[in-house]
């Protein structure tokens, strides 16, 4: 799914992205990690060209929690404004 220009994934149910370092946020934070590592051809390739501020010195990272999603792709410096 994609909203506001960057591409969601939903946590499974149960995951919930916590905000005081318990077992939620280390299920979400295991979730991006296995995301991350089983990456489509197409994310694989997406990311190639996004990492390490190749885009006009943009920051960019990938599996970002916000709230119950993970973000797939997500500008940092752009959120920091």
């Amino acid at each position: 799914m994609v909203n506001g220009g960057c591409g969601y994934s939903h946590l499974p149910e149960g995951e919930k992205e916590g905000r005081e370092g318990g077992r939620e946020d280390t299920l979400t934070v295991e979730r991006a990690r296995e995301l991350r590592r089983e990456q489509t051809d197409a994310e694989r390739k997406l990311w190639s060209g996004l990492r390490n501020r190749q885009i006009d010195g943009w920051k960019f990272k990938r599996q970002v929690p916000k709230g119950a999603y993970l973000v797939d792709f997500c500008c940092a410096d752009a959120t920091d404004h």
